[in-house]
């Protein structure tokens, strides 16, 4: 069956150990994302005062969120991310969160959901209560404007590149933005932009000479197995019938 199902996220860096270690480099990757924070809401319009404070807010929430996540070890633990329930009883877990609305916004009107990482649902909807609106909005507006980032002008994919792409992940270099225009629609539109594809440059009769080349090959293949010395009878007709099983799939 199809099942809806919740994951833990919110945090601007990859791994939660980037705001909870003591550690040199992750305090350094902090003050680093908070700047480059900042510079990105300057870059938005904001004035610079205000992309500071909206900046230091944004840590604080990213921050609480990063200790309510599980670790990557308990991540890989398939029993403790697996919580099937109702929506009703969702709500009772996370009282302070209105989840019948959040879905139907959605346009998700579903009865049963697998809240993951439920642990971390709980403190989300708490982080969320306790923040203020101003700090929320400054949270929100934050995603937007990361999540935009890599589609807008270049000042903003350099300065995104430059701390997601050298200081968290060691590139060098960025891929010029074609590619990266490429990337894109293959990751949101890849089977219709590929049916396309197939379309205008495999027709089906393509397809077919290619199965027809596929199956002389195995035609050979059993052949060669007849003449092999070094198999027996029972052994060969093992082989026939693996090489009979074999399903051809050309293009596609």
């Amino acid at each position: 069956m199809d099942i809806v199902h919740t994951y833990q996220a919110g945090i601007g860096m990859s791994d939660r150990d980037y705001y909870l270690k003591d550690d040199a480099r992750s305090k350094d990757l902090r003050a680093k994302y908070q700047k480059f924070v900042a510079k990105m809401f300057v870059l938005s319009g904001y004035p610079e005062k205000t992309a500071k404070t909206a900046a230091a807010e944004i840590m604080k929430i990213e921050t609480a969120l990063a200790k309510a996540q599980f670790s990557r070890v308990e991540l890989r633990d398939p029993y403790k991310n697996y919580h099937k329930m109702n929506v009703s009883d969702l709500q009772q877990l996370v009282p302070n969160f209105d989840w019948k609305t959040y879905l139907e916004e959605l346009g998700m009107p579903i009865n049963e959901i697998n809240v993951a990482q439920d642990v971390f649902m709980k403190e989300m909807a708490n982080v969320f209560e306790k923040s203020s609106v101003s700090a929320l909005k400054y949270y929100l507006a934050w995603n937007v404007i990361s999540d935009a980032s890599s589609s807008l002008s270049d000042d903003f994919a350099d300065l995104s590149f430059e701390f997601y792409g050298k200081t968290l992940s060691g590139r060098q270099e960025q891929s010029p933005r074609w590619k990266r225009a490429v990337s894109l629609l293959d990751h949101t539109v890849g089977q219709a932009l590929g049916i396309t594809y197939v379309n205008r440059y495999f027709p089906a009769e393509a397809k077919q000479r290619m199965v027809e080349l596929v199956g002389n090959l195995q035609v050979s293949l059993g052949e060669r197995i007849d003449q092999l010395a070094w198999m027996s009878d029972e052994t060969k007709q093992k082989a026939h019938e693996k090489l009979s099983s074999f399903r051809v799939k050309i293009g596609y």
